[in-house]
């Protein structure tokens, strides 16, 4: 009796390590998003659309963003993108696809200069940033999938003039 049982206490405890061990190899896998190594801003108000500022992940930032101005008619600013994983492959950003650019205030930023409130504001590779206020704040920008950031940038300064 006591071997049988131990023998089914040895079933049961290597059908539990079976089932247990590819769950925790799934916690190790890669949940298959890439890396942002690199993001470029362009100013897509130029017709030239140029690099204005390039974060790196190991760097930071280099480069400005162009000011918003309250006095044009639009009141805004058009950024674009080009996002760059670790292995220097263009991530590809859409309105509709998996990947996009997103932004936001960041933490401890001055608050009422720029207008985060509007709708329609993401599209995926460029963005519209409005001005409120005179004044400097700072913002993040995030690489956006589905429905959650997959990874932030650091702050950069953003000013509105009048």
């Amino acid at each position: 009796m006591h071997s049988r049982i131990t023998r089914l206490f040895g079933t049961t405890l290597a059908l539990s390590a079976l089932l247990l061990l590819p769950a925790c190899d799934r916690d190790n896998q890669d949940d298959g998003h890439g890396e942002m190594e690199m993001l470029q801003v362009l100013d897509r108000g130029q017709t030239s659309q140029p690099v204005v500022a390039t974060w790196t992940h190991d760097g930071g930032w280099e480069g400005a963003l162009p000011s918003v101005s309250l006095s044009s008619s639009s009141q805004r600013i058009v950024l674009g993108f080009r996002a760059y994983d670790e292995e220097g492959h263009e991530i590809t950003l859409s309105e509709t696809g998996d990947d996009s650019i997103r932004f936001g205030l960041a933490a401890g930023a001055t608050q009422g200069i720029i207008r985060t409130d509007l709708e329609d504001i993401f599209h995926g590779d460029h963005v519209y940033i409005h001005g409120q206020a005179a004044g400097s704040t700072q913002i993040q920008f995030h690489l956006w999938h589905d429905d959650h950031a997959d990874q932030s940038t650091t702050a950069i300064s953003i000013t509105v003039v009048n």
